[in-house]
């Protein structure tokens, strides 16, 4: 849909329009929880060895996800032909194990198991049960429209995101205490 979007657009019309809401979804797909919490972690594992452990997270978090979405965009956002390049069985093969590993096996598990503990706080008593399907049908609700989802990422959830980080940066910058050296990298 993202590609039909952006041939749609002529040269007199706000290019902007629909690149800046695209630009922002990706930001949102791509930047998570664990793209927040993991590289404080490791820095403070790394110690003095941060720079390396920078390097080494902006490869595997940044540099090859996107990485990842030019075969896609080359594709035109077409799976079926991008994973057709390697033969029709062993592409419908790839296809269904990358949307098993995201859907029921892996991925979505954790974003909810993930937002259960996050907003534990904030409702506590809900089962995991009831919450799992509240949160489903509420996902799926969002989604069920799919030339909604870009929109909906580009306009509401990345905007929400970037404040939150904001403030999260802010808050920690006035409030964080000292910091203490691990000693797990110095070979001890």
């Amino acid at each position: 849909y993202l590609f039909e979007q952006l041939e749609g657009i002529s040269m007199k019309q706000n290019v902007g329009s629909c690149v800046i809401p695209t630009g922002l979804a990706i930001f949102s797909m791509l930047f998570g929880a664990g793209t927040l919490m993991f590289p404080i972690n490791v820095g403070r594992i790394a110690g003095s060895s941060y720079p390396i452990a920078t390097f080494g997270f902006l490869v595997t978090a940044a540099i090859l996800p996107l990485i990842g979405l030019i075969p896609i965009i080359l594709c035109r956002g077409d799976y079926v032909e991008f994973f057709g390049k390697i033969g029709k069985i062993p592409g419908t093969i790839a296809i269904f194990v990358c949307l098993t590993f995201i859907g029921p096996v892996y991925v979505m598990p954790r974003i909810v198991g993930v937002s259960h503990a996050l907003l534990d706080p904030f409702i506590p008593g809900m089962s995991l049960v009831i919450f799992t399907i509240l949160f489903l049908a509420l996902t799926f609700l969002i989604t069920y429209k799919e030339s909604n989802i870009i929109d909906i990422l580009g306009k509401v959830m990345s905007p929400l995101l970037l404040i939150s980080l904001f403030i999260i940066i802010i808050k920690g910058y006035f409030t964080a205490g000292s910091t203490e050296v691990s000693s797990i990298s110095s070979g001890t």
